[in-house]
This record gives C-alpha cells, sequence and structure tokens, in this order.
C-alpha cells in the first residue's frame, strides 16, 4: 500500500470494492463527479487532498459510507408501490446531500413537464455552508402563473433531512440576532413563497404547527405576510410529488432501494455496468458526431433514432457518454442525462419494456428512453408506442447486425447516418491503443499492437484478450487461434477443452435457437459434435455467456464478435469430415440450422475451407446434382449462400444440372 497521502490507481479501486460502489457512486458520494474514479483508478488524475483523506477514513471506517449514501436504513418496500412509485419511507432514507439532488432533480423534472425555463432553478451543492434560508430556488417569467408542486413564479427552498421542531422550524427564517435572513425577506416581499422540505413523516397538524411556527417567526421579525406564502412539507408529501415524474422515483429507489426500480435504470447506473467499468473511458473521433446526431433528436419529443454497428466496436459506450452530463444538453431544459432511462431487452424481457414505456407514454412523461440489444420488432413497437400524440418520450435503440436482419449491413465499416439510424464505425487504431493502455496499463507495448491489428477496430476484442491473456506468454508471437481461445475461455481455464469444442460447434451455425421445449435446437447441434451430448453442450452454453463470450438474444444465443466466431466456425468445418458437410448442409437435419449453417459459410469465403466444401458439394453424384439435387426443399437458400462464396462454380453446378430437364 502506498503512503498515507500518496494513493495509486490500484489503491483507489481497492477501497471503492471494499465500499461496493461503482465508479460513478463513488464520485458522486465522495467528489469529483461521475468520471473521477475512472482517471483516478487509471492513474490518469490525482484526487484531491480532501478526496484522498475521505478515501482513508472509509478505508478505516467503512460502515461510514452509509452517511454519505443516505441510505443507512433501506426503507421497506410499499405495498402498492410499482417501478415508478415510491413511499414516504424511500424520502426519509435520504440524508443532505441526496435530499439536494432530489430537489434538483424534482425542479428540473417540474420544469420539463411544464414547459417553464431551467435558468431560474439554483440548488446549492453544499448543504451545509451558510444558506440565508435558501437551499434551492426556482422562478420564472411566461408560461403558467403556477405548477401542481410550485405555487407561484417564484420558489424558495429550504432542506431538512430527518425531523425538525416547530421552534426549530422557526428559528431556520431567523438570524443569530433575531432578524429576518435577507434571502428569505426579499423572496416573501416579491410575493414568493417559502417551503420547508422534511425527510421525516408527519400527521397533518403537525405539519401545520411546523408551518405557523414559521409564520410566527417572520411576522415577529416586523414583515407581514400572507400565510399561503408559508408551506411545509413532509416525506409523503414529497414522495407524492416524486410520483409525479417517473424518471426522478427511478432515481430515488435506485439509491434508496436498490434492485426494486423496475426494468429501466438511470443514466448513472448504465454508466456503472462491468462491462463499462473494466474500460475506462478514452477520448474517441467517433463521439462527437454521434454525439451531435443524438442529441439533436432527443430533443424532440415523440421522435426515435436508431443506433446500430457491429457486434464489440462500443455502440453502447458511445451513446453512454454522447447521453452524459455535459453543458452539450443544456439547450434541453435540464442535463439529458437526468431524463435517461436505459434498459437491455435480452436481460429485463420484451414485455417489461413494452409494459413501462405503454406508461411513461400514456401518462405523458418526459423521458428518454434507452433500449439496448434491441431487435428489430421491438424497435418497431416501441416506436409506436412514443410516437402518439399523447407522449412525450424520446426512443434511442441500439441494435446489433444480426444474420437475416441486416444483411447489407453486416459487411459495411464506415459511419453512416440518415434521419433515423446511425452506424457506428469501427474504432481507429489510436482508440484501441489508448483503450488498451487504460484497461491493461502493465501490458507490454509490442503485446498491445498485436491486440491492436487482432482486433480489427472491435474494443470489445482489444479489452477482452489484454485484460486475459497470461503475462507469462509474449502476445506478439501468439497466432490468431491462441487470441481466439483467450477471448473465448477468458480468465478462467477449467473446462477449456470442453468449452472451446461446443464454442467451434455453435459458431458454426452463427447462433442456436436455444427455447426448450417449444424450439430447442441444441439437441440436433449436439449430434454433430464429435462425442459430445446435449448435457455438455447445454453446460458449455451457459458457461461461455456466464463468461460473457456469446450473447443471448431472446431465444437465441448469438456467436459473436463476428472476426471471432468466423475463426471458430473455420475450425469446425475443418474438423467435419466431408460426409458431415453433407449431412450439415443437405441432410436429413434441422432446417433452420441448415439455413444458418450455410449463411455462416458464405461469410467464410475468404476462408480456403468454404472452397473446399463447395467442392466437395458440387460434385457429380452430389447432393445438388440433378434436378431433385437443386429443387429440393431449402436448396434455394443453400444455392444463394454457396453463390457468395464462388458464384461461377454454383452457376455451372446449376446449369449441369438442368441438361436433362426437357422443359
Amino acid at each position: 500500500m502506498s503512503t498515507r497521502h500518496d494513493l495509486s490507481g490500484d489503491d483507489i479501486r481497492a477501497i471503492r470494492q471494499d465500499l461496493k460502489l461503482t465508479q460513478v457512486e463513488a464520485g458522486e458520494l465522495i467528489g469529483g463527479g461521475p468520471r473521477a474514479f475512472a482517471k483516478y483508478e487509471a492513474d490518469a488524475v490525482k484526487p484531491s487532498a480532501s478526496v484522498a483523506r475521505l478515501l482513508r477514513l472509509l478505508e478505516a471506517d467503512p460502515a461510514a459510507i452509509s452517511t454519505l449514501r443516505g441510505n443507512g436504513g433501506h426503507p421497506r418496500p410499499a405495498a402498492a408501490a410499482g417501478p415508478f412509485e415510491v413511499a414516504g419511507d424511500h424520502v426519509a432514507a435520504l440524508t443532505e446531500r441526496p435530499l439536494a439532488k432530489l430537489l434538483r432533480r424534482l425542479l428540473g423534472a417540474e420544469a420539463q413537464a411544464c414547459g417553464l425555463p431551467s435558468d431560474g432553478i439554483h440548488v446549492a451543492e453544499n448543504t451545509h455552508a451558510p444558506d440565508g434560508g435558501e437551499d434551492g430556488h426556482i422562478s420564472w417569467t411566461g408560461g403558467p402563473d403556477r405548477t401542481q408542486f410550485l405555487p407561484s413564479r417564484s420558489c424558495q427552498f429550504q432542506l431538512k433531512a430527518g425531523g425538525v421542531s416547530p421552534t426549530a422550524a422557526g428559528r431556520e427564517v431567523l438570524t443569530s440576532d433575531g432578524s429576518l435572513k435577507d434571502m428569505v425577506r426579499s423572496q416573501l416581499q416579491a410575493g414568493g413563497h417559502y417551503i420547508l422540505l422534511t425527510t421525516h413523516r408527519y400527521a397533518r397538524r403537525a405539519i401545520r404547527n411546523r408551518a405557523s411556527a414559521i409564520l410566527k417567526a417572520i411576522r415577529g421579525a416586523g414583515l407581514p405576510v400572507a400565510e399561503i406564502q408559508i408551506q411545509v412539507r413532509d416525506a409523503d408529501q414529497i414522495a407524492d410529488w416524486v410520483n409525479t415524474h417517473p424518471i426522478v422515483a427511478t432515481w430515488l429507489r435506485e439509491q434508496t432501494q436498490p434492485g426494486s426500480s423496475g426494468p429501466f435504470r438511470s443514466w448513472s447506473r448504465w454508466a456503472d455496468r462491468s462491462e463499462h467499468e473494466r474500460s475506462p473511458w478514452v477520448e474517441d473521433e467517433r463521439l462527437p458526431r454521434l454525439r451531435d446526431w443524438l442529441l439533436q433528436r432527443a430533443e424532440e419529443p415523440r421522435s426515435s433514432a436508431h443506433v446500430v454497428g457491429r457486434v464489440g466496436v462500443g455502440k453502447s459506450r458511445l451513446v453512454n457518454e454522447a447521453l452524459s452530463p455535459s453543458d452539450a444538453n443544456g439547450a434541453i431544459g435540464c442535463s439529458l442525462s437526468e431524463l435517461v432511462m436505459y434498459a437491455v431487452e435480452s436481460e429485463v424481457g420484451t414485455s417489461a419494456i413494452y409494459s413501462a414505456v405503454q406508461s411513461l407514454s400514456d401518462a405523458g412523461t418526459r423521458a428518454v428512453i434507452v433500449v439496448d440489444s434491441c431487435t428489430q420488432r421491438t424497435r418497431a413497437i416501441l416506436t409506436g408506442m412514443v410516437s402518439r400524440q399523447s407522449s412525450r418520450a424520446s426512443l434511442i435503440t441500439i441494435g446489433d447486425y444480426v444474420r437475416g436482419e441486416t444483411s447489407e449491413a453486416e459487411t459495411s465499416d464506415g459511419e453512416t447516418s440518415d434521419g433515423e439510424n446511425f452506424e457506428v464505425a469501427q474504432a481507429s487504431a489510436s482508440v484501441i491503443e489508448a483503450i488498451i493502455a487504460r484497461a491493461a496499463p502493465a501490458l507490454p507495448l509490442a503485446d498491445a499492437h498485436r491486440v491492436v491489428r487482432f482486433s480489427n477496430g472491435l474494443p470489445e476484442i482489444a479489452i477482452r484478450i489484454s485484460q486475459t491473456w497470461g503475462a507469462a506468454n509474449p502476445l506478439a508471437h501468439a497466432t490468431d487461434a491462441d487470441l481466439v481461445d483467450a477471448y473465448v475461455l477468458g480468465r478462467e481455464s477449467d473446462d477449456r477443452e470442453l468449452l472451446l469444442k461446443s464454442a467451434r460447434l455453435l459458431a458454426a451455425f452463427g447462433a442456436v435457437r436455444l427455447n426448450p421445449p417449444e424450439y430447442d435446437q441444441l439437441p440436433a447441434v449436439a449430434s454433430l459434435g464429435s462425442g459430445l451430448s446435449d448435457t455438455d453442450l447445454r453446460f458449455a452454453v451457459d458457461e461461455l455467456a456466464r463468461r460473457s463470450a456469446f450473447r443471448r438474444r431472446g431465444g437465441l444465443v448469438v456467436i459473436q464478435p463476428l472476426p471471432i466466431a468466423l475463426t471458430l466456425a473455420d475450425r469446425q468445418w475443418r474438423a467435419w469430415s466431408p460426409d458431415q458437410w453433407d449431412l450439415v448442409l443437405t441432410g436429413d437435419i434441422d432446417s433452420g440450422l441448415q439455413v444458418r449453417a450455410a449463411k455462416q459459410l458464405a461469410l467464410l469465403n475468404e476462408f480456403e475451407i468454404s472452397q473446399r466444401v463447395l467442392d466437395y458439394l458440387c460434385r457429380a453424384g452430389g447432393p445438388l446434382d440433378g434436378l431433385s439435387g437443386i429443387t429440393a426443399r431449402g436448396r434455394s437458400e443453400l444455392l444463394s449462400s454457396l453463390a457468395e462464396v464462388d458464384a461461377v462454380r454454383v452457376g455451372k453446378r446449376i446449369e449441369r444440372s438442368l441438361l436433362d430437364v426437357e422443359d
């Protein structure tokens, strides 16, 4: 461990992980902002002396983190609370700093919902500094005279975490010599409102007593003021306000009752996902254009935008960064990140997303809905939901190129955009080098260059291999096969042969349907493997998915990124005998698997094995010989895929098969 005043990136990471904080959480709670800890832990930036001291204190007393988090006692779930609802218990769990964040989000959401300008919103970051009687404020001109929860065009807020007696509530508006605080005086003289927010839960009479004490103190200081200008709101009343803004309710539940906020997560929880944490952000020349394109669309309610690209190209990370808190999103009324609601379709389920988006659209909630790993069908349905007249939501979907859905885009390497679609290009070598330097700083330069070449612009491949490769073996001399094995196996080496054999077999089809008992292709696939049982293959699928080597998309297990899948598929086709080539492509097996195998073989058209398979299938007396050979069920799709390997060779085979046809 370093000296008491010199924390290394590894020290900071260890302390944060012991505190069970994500990088974004740590930045917000301890200081520095949402990106600070990614920089601290990469040794790119040193923390300030105050942050370093606080980290040392928390290292010595981890339990103190509950004071910062404001959730020392998680609330009990409210019996009737839905995913976009909170109860007074959720508000009661907040301490000073989270309460100030809640007020800022509430004022921003209220401004969004009612068309109010956001430049009149101010909430103090430091709730312990002398505030003159004001912790938060909102004022505006034009628009409505009031909203449901803002009683006038100028509202001043005082925050109290915990209980406050009537006497203490009255003292809040007075100076130490008993005179009225200047900010309170000017607010009330201008006809505005003074509102005390407390996280305690009170009976109605107790609330009136505290409001009366404040009113008495103000009048006693010589300022005549109308009773209606003074309000006190307790935890239950604040919860009612929160429940009119589902985005704020989602955030509050994340803060106080993790895991209970339904299918969607806030921007900060999205930024905290493990795949982002293991890959510190680096400057990326692809970001500015994507950010401009996304912000232009997200500003408009009922709009939709679709971001696509190859698996492993970094789409989700780029979109997250494009929507991050920055001056660039101020034009829409508040930080765009505070409007984000993020979900991964393959993780939370399609029906849960449909239900939540329908509720948000029907309620007219201003939100930026982001759905990752989104299928074309889901995208079409969600677009219809957010485009309804009642909706004020914007939709951003992120999707992979999937064989059979966007076949033309599968081989595209450039960055393109149109009205509703943006294609993310592969990363440049300089970006991949910077990512590796952050993700695996101990990797020798020659090894890093080898990974850059192999990853071919896909950050996911570069990160996974650079972080899992054993330091004892130089990467510079590794073969492509060695690197593919490292990608598939990850850090663990258990069940090596089984996992690699299963990966090769599955990759020969690109994607396999796994939806027992209705449509489960795993038994058929296992029968095509050498000595591989259905049970073995099912175990391997689960294990490879756990290691993040494969993806699940609904009922499919998808073998991606494409360079990894093709190298594995090449090995499997080589391992099969010519008789098995016939069986896989033209034999009596699942027709869906045959179509996928043929399409995967077409993508191997630059591999020598694809020509060998084609030559064998087109032999005289083979399965494609004669009219019946080219007109049998499924042969049109097979011939179409084979033509991508060698169109001339397939054309001649068809011509010979038709020689004896009279018509």
